[in-house]
């Protein structure tokens, strides 16, 4: 339907109004006065629906006695009138015949192309329509006509999958807007604002820059918006560039300069930094109290540790209460950088604080240090985010390492939770899958909130699809049925299908507490089973006795296990967990960054940042990698409730020894807040 009206009004009404549109100094030597008045009873008739009368009368004139501009007036106006009757094929023969008479009429001109563009657009040759279109000097036509042609010239790129193309037109239908309000109110804004930021960096500026000379608002603005995505995205020094670059190629545009002088502003107050005052953001208020004061012990317990062995000046904590809240957490990072100038920002307790708390501190150029794993695509993670827990790019990387498939096979099977999480934890998967030559035999996904996983689980070992095994079925149900007699119970007829070497189960506690069931259900206990650093915890430690062998990606506490217990509990009188070394490692790192340096600049701490190797915490090592901290992670047992590690290059399995019991998780699962919220 948008198709159509975009048609009918690009043909009907510039093809009529195009009549009156004669330059007046022209009127002379291209078109008598007899003639245009002939030319005003014809559009009577046309608008009084007397289309035949109306062609008849066009017909008759005698186009001996016309100028070659009436004539091309004279056929343009009969391409028109076939048009209005849907006769595209004839209304194309009269504006083809139009053109060669109307060359000394660029008004004329301009209005033949836009009406043979429109009819081509409605026979769906969108090829020549265009070509036509770009023919048609839009200058010459009227603003409204204008209009049209930018109207029909979107419609046409947008079927051509021409993004440029869509951009340009959505500029100039968007150029006549006079404040940055009434572009931002417009429906098309948005549509512009999509295709524009497809565009590679090359073709933004090359478009903006088209537009410079009309100083096109819409242009600018656009420019501006690039401007801030580059910053948002950590480019501050593109961004700066280009913020300079608008403010003098369109200066004329002042409310598009004040807009731009805000915001470089505001980088220059967000630039300033003072680096002993650091940022804490945890649930201290409402159910997630509890976890929140945790982390805080351990975090103090680093805090202490650091002032014991230096005489430099202490951190100053600015600690504030997220109360398990995601908005109220970004809120208050903004209120951490705008008002205490900090540093670095602890914080991101649960997932679901972790990615709204980060975003708000990347668009501010602050180092966030999380708590927990962040379930966002790697493209839009960078420098300034370490993910204490190790982010899914670490897990995935232990998972394919050379040491894991010699130790556990190349053969691979997957089964995730059909949401955001498991596409983060699918899409890294099948990257390095390929990236490491490994077969992946299996992938099974399953919906959040079921308890029965048999389903899923039969999928992946191929017992559900009984067609294509219908010989097999055949064949066993004979065998079992001799069998029956001996008082043999079944579950199903054929044997699961086992093709992989292991399967990557990155599920929640809870969830693989009744997945990994459904394997031995279906004679499938020997399967390798792989999971995720929250499996340490209580919930699959006492079940798994019942549960058989088990692994997952973690990390390695023996280091720390005997010195970090006993400095935690002659500080607090009681056993830290897993929690409690998280937020002793967020500072610990805080400590390194910052001990011995001085910065009085987001930039220069940034570029120092940027240059470090590595970070040591207790709990392992995070490296920079293509613009992303790595966390080294190891591979762990669970068995009948204990947790051992796998030796790397080696199948040997090692105890984890100390006189003391394991730090295991006890009771803080990130899934039992994050699954209910």
């Amino acid at each position: 339907m948008m198709k159509v009206l975009i048609a009918f009004c690009a043909i009907f009404l510039s093809g009529c109004s195009g009549i009156s549109l004669i330059t007046p100094g022209l009127r002379s030597s291209l078109y008598t006065e007899d003639f245009l008045a002939e030319i005003e009873s014809v559009k009577q008739l046309y608008a009084q629906g007397q289309t035949r009368n109306a062609l008849n009368r066009l017909r008759s004139m005698n186009q001996e006695e016309l100028r070659p501009t009436e004539i091309g007036l004279k056929r343009n106006l009969i391409g028109v009138i076939y048009f209005s009757e849907g006769n595209y094929e004839q209304a194309i023969f009269q504006f083809d015949t139009a053109l060669s008479y109307s060359r000394l009429d660029d008004e004329l001109t301009a209005q033949i192309h836009l009406n043979l563009a429109s009819s081509y657009f409605r026979l769906d040759q969108f090829e020549r329509a265009m070509s036509a279109l770009d023919r048609s000097d839009y200058t010459r036509l009227t603003p409204e006509e204008a209009l049209k042609h930018h109207r029909l010239h979107f419609a046409l790129a947008r079927e051509l999958n021409r993004d440029r193309a869509a951009t340009i037109a959505l500029i100039r239908l968007l150029g006549s807007h006079e404040r940055v309000a009434e572009i931002r109110n417009n429906p098309l804004f948005q549509e512009l604002n999509n295709y524009f930021f497809r565009l590679s960096r090359r073709e933004k500026l090359r478009v903006i820059e088209g537009f410079e000379s009309e100083q096109n608002l819409a242009a600018g603005y656009l420019a501006y918006l690039d401007a801030e995505r580059a910053y948002y995205q950590g480019n501050r020094q593109e961004a700066i560039e280009l913020l300079e670059w608008i403010e003098r190629r369109f200066a004329r545009r002042t409310e598009l300069v004040q807009v731009v002088q805000g915001f470089v502003f505001r980088l220059e107050n967000f630039s300033q930094m003072d680096q002993r005052s650091i940022g804490v953001i945890l649930p201290l208020s409402g159910e997630r109290r509890e976890f929140g004061e945790r982390a805080l012990l351990g975090i103090d317990a680093a805090l202490q540790e650091s002032l014991g062995r230096s005489n430099q000046e202490s951190f100053q904590l600015h600690i504030v209460d997220s109360q398990g809240a995601p908005a109220v957490g970004a809120y208050r990072v903004n209120d951490l950088v705008e008002q205490h100038n900090v540093s670095v920002i602890i914080g991101g307790l649960f997932s679901g604080e972790a990615e709204k708390q980060y975003r708000e501190a990347k668009k501010r150029g602050v180092l966030f240090i999380s708590l927990s794993q962040l379930y966002i695509p790697q493209s839009q993670k960078n420098h300034l985010l370490i993910e204490i827990p190790g982010s899914i790019e670490s897990q995935i990387n232990e998972l394919f390492s050379n040491d894991m498939l010699d130790h556990f096979g190349r053969r691979a099977a997957i089964i995730y939770p059909d949401n955001d999480r498991g596409e983060i934890y699918i899409n890294e998967f099948w990257r390095m899958a390929q990236l490491r030559e490994v077969q992946v035999s299996g992938v099974v996904s399953y919906e959040e909130g079921i308890t029965d996983f048999r389903d899923p689980v039969r999928n992946l070992l191929g017992l559900k699809f009984d067609r294509n095994r219908e010989e097999e079925t055949e064949l066993l149900e004979s065998i079992h049925a001799l069998e029956r007699t001996g008082g043999v119970r079944r579950v199903q007829t054929l044997k699961p299908q086992i093709d992989f070497d292991w399967v990557f189960i990155p599920s929640y506690p809870m969830e693989a507490v009744q997945i990994i069931p459904s394997f031995n259900y279906f004679d499938a206990a020997g399967v390798s089973k792989i999971g995720v650093p929250s499996w340490r915890s209580r919930t699959v430690m006492q079940q798994s006795s019942r549960l058989g062998e088990l692994f997952f990606i973690g990390d390695d506490v023996r280091p720390v296990s005997e010195s970090f217990r006993r400095g935690f509990f002659f500080l607090f009188n009681e056993a830290p967990r897993i929690i409690e070394l998280r937020g002793y490692d967020a500072m610990g790192l805080v400590d390194s960054l910052l001990a011995g340096e001085s910065f009085d600049a987001r930039d220069a701490f940034e570029f120092k940042l940027r240059e470090v190797e590595n970070l040591k915490g207790l709990t392992g090592v995070w490296t920079l990698n293509d613009n992303l901290w790595l966390k080294e992670m190891t591979p762990l047992q669970i068995r009948r409730g204990q947790i051992r590690q796998i030796e790397r290059r080696s199948e040997e399995v090692i105890p984890l020894e100390t006189e003391l019991p394991d730090i295991q998780d006890v009771d803080y699962e990130e899934s039992s807040f994050d699954e209910a919220s």
